[in-house]
């Protein structure tokens, strides 16, 4: 996931601790996966993308794809 979260997130202006608020997740959770040293689930995907929010739904839905795929 690395930078491409920290791009969405630096877009909806939101920073690591209100995005990890409003996804329901540790903040050090979204510190990892921005750093690329934490593989996501599927569900920690999901409450991010509904963090994000509509405008960056589509970013993270082929996100969502690779991680069902096993690609993190």
């Amino acid at each position: 996931m690395d930078s491409s979260l920290k791009s969405r997130r630096l877009a909806a202006g939101l920073s690591q601790r209100a995005l990890a608020r409003r996804a329901g997740v540790a903040f050090r959770t979204v510190q990892l996966l921005e750093g690329g040293g934490h593989d996501a689930r599927r569900s920690t995907l999901e409450k991010l993308e509904r963090a994000l929010g509509p405008a960056h739904a589509s970013d993270l839905a082929g996100v969502l794809a690779a991680a069902q795929r096993g690609a993190f």
